[in-house]
């Protein structure tokens, strides 16, 4: 399946990749053979970026075609934790987070959000 980005956490255990069959799969780097997934994170569009918090914890956060951004949590990927649509009907195409700033890029333009609280 094709992927579309590709994501480390900061402490270099785990790999996310975002495909176009609308998953962003979770690869554990500390098994012997990560060649396939721990874990699945479910888009209803397909999820286009992706970039990890880099204080270490187990936020990532995750742009897609619908012009969504989620954030997960990578103890509990059922469902995001929240999400916030950046454009209506605009894909997300790219995503940095640094500290507790989010910049958005896609078709819409550019926007940057301020992350706070969680754990």
């Amino acid at each position: 399946r094709p992927m579309v980005d590709l994501a480390e956490t900061p402490d270099g255990n785990v790999l996310l990749a975002a495909s176009t069959d609308r998953t962003v799969s979770i690869f554990d780097l500390r098994i012997s053979s990560p060649s396939s997934s721990t874990g699945i994170m479910m888009h209803p569009a397909t999820p286009s970026c992706i970039a990890t918090a880099e204080s270490g914890k187990h936020q990532v956060v995750t742009g897609s075609y619908d012009g969504i951004m989620r954030l997960w949590d990578l103890r509990s990927t059922k469902g995001a934790v929240t999400s916030f649509r950046a454009w209506d009907r605009m894909k997300v195409l790219a995503v940095d987070w640094v500290g507790d700033v989010v910049a958005i890029g896609g078709e819409g333009g550019m926007e940057v959000w301020r992350i706070t609280g969680g754990s």
